[in-house]
């Protein structure tokens, strides 16, 4: 259940960004060689300092770990910060 409705939100988020496409090169679910994303914004000028790069990474409560979002987005800062 959890995958069907985090590629219902990154479909989603990727319909909001096509607009970006002129700034941005936009990639969706990759390999990253740390890990996978769901989505990322790569500026295409990467001297603008207005355009900063983004990484996109959707969760959903695991209940049996998190009673709350709070403790949610504290593991995925911990994942982040782990795979660097």
């Amino acid at each position: 259940m959890a995958k069907k409705v985090i590629a219902f939100f990154q479909g989603f988020v990727l319909g909001l960004m096509v607009d970006q496409t002129e700034n941005y090169i936009i990639t969706s679910n990759r390999e990253s060689g740390f890990g996978r994303y769901d989505i990322t914004l790569e500026p295409i000028d990467k001297t603008n300092e207005k355009l900063p790069g983004i990484v996109i990474e959707f969760k959903v409560i695991n209940q049996r770990k998190e009673n709350s979002l709070e403790e949610t987005v504290a593991a995925a800062l911990k994942q982040i910060e782990e795979k660097n």
